[in-house]
């Protein structure tokens, strides 16, 4: 585990599950502009950070599907470890903290 994604982890757990799934979603919608990004990164460089946030999108929109439809789905713990091992196996932890934090702060106190 990473010092960046424990706070992550520790906001995530605190949400009602019906705004985890919201936070998923929109980290992943989130995740679609950090991958707009890419489009300055030479070629050669391109493919492990684009295949970690497509991978990413994956995972976090699979799991709000499964939270939607209240069926399958990992454990909080196991999805938020396998998105760190993700993130940080291609060099997009930063994209991910930033983009789940952006996330998580929008519907930790809703209004």
């Amino acid at each position: 585990m990473t010092k960046e994604f424990d706070s992550i982890r520790s906001r995530f757990h605190q949400l009602a599950g019906n705004n985890r799934v919201s936070v998923l979603v929109t980290a992943s919608f989130n995740l679609t502009i950090e991958f707009r990004g890419l489009r300055d990164v030479p070629d050669g460089q391109l493919r492990v950070p684009a295949n970690g946030i497509n991978e990413l999108q994956h995972k976090l929109l699979s799991q709000a599907l499964s939270g939607m439809s209240g069926v399958g789905g990992y454990p909080d713990d196991v999805l938020l470890n396998i998105v760190e091992e993700i993130a940080t196996e291609n060099d997009v932890l930063e994209s991910v903290v930033a983009s789940l934090a952006d996330a998580i702060g929008k519907f930790e106190n809703p209004k």
